[in-house]
C-alpha cells in the first residue's frame, strides 16, 4: 500500500482563540482524509499567533506532522514587488515589510502545489472578524490554486451581501 498524504492548511486571525473549534474542524478533516484513503496527514500553517498556533497545538496533540512557514518580517523587501519606502518602523526603530504576510501565504501555496495536487489539500480558515486581511489573502490564493476552503468563526459575507 502506498503512502498517500493529505495536507491541511490552516489560516486565520491572530486573535482567534477558539481551540475547540479548531480541534473539531481539524479532526473532522482528518476523518474525511482517512475515509478517502489518505494514510498520512501534514498540517501546514503560517506560524503566527492565534489560529496558526492553535492548529499547531492540535497537530502535535494528534500525531500530525506540522509544517510552519513563519513570515520573515525583517527580511529585505522584494525588488519589483514592494513599493519603495513602504517599510514600517516599530517603536524600537527596527523596520519590517508589511507585505511579508502575503508573500508567506504565497510561499505556502506554492510549496503545497509543488508536493501535491489540489485534490489533496483542504484549507481551514478561522475568522475572528470578517476583515482579517491576511486570512482573506490566504483564502484568495488557496481558491485560485484550486484548493477547497472551509470557513469557521466570523467569515465575511459573500460579495454583494456585505452589510
Amino acid at each position: 500500500m502506498s503512502d498517500r498524504t493529505a495536507y491541511l492548511l490552516a489560516t486565520g486571525s491572530r486573535g482567534f482563540s477558539d481551540y475547540p473549534l479548531v480541534a473539531n474542524a481539524a479532526s473532522e478533516a482528518r476523518r474525511e482524509a482517512l475515509a478517502y484513503g489518505f494514510t498520512r496527514l501534514v498540517g501546514v500553517h503560517g506560524g503566527a499567533a492565534g489560529a496558526d498556533s492553535l492548529f499547531d497545538r492540535w497537530c502535535k496533540e494528534n500525531g500530525v506532522v506540522p509544517k510552519d512557514f513563519p513570515a520573515r518580517w525583517e527580511a529585505d523587501c522584494i525588488v519589483g514587488r514592494c513599493k519603495p519606502g513602504h517599510r514600517c518602523q516599530r517603536r524600537d526603530g527596527t523596520t519590517f515589510c508589511p507585505a511579508e504576510g502575503n508573500y508567506r501565504n504565497q510561499r505556502m501555496i506554492d510549496w503545497l502545489l509543488s508536493v501535491t495536487g489540489p485534490q489533496a489539500v483542504l484549507v481551514l480558515a478561522f475568522w475572528e472578524q470578517p476583515r482579517s486581511i491576511g486570512t482573506a489573502n490566504c483564502v484568495k490564493l488557496a481558491r485560485a490554486a484550486g484548493f477547497t476552503v472551509r470557513s469557521f468563526g466570523n467569515p465575511p459575507a459573500p460579495k454583494g451581501q456585505e452589510l
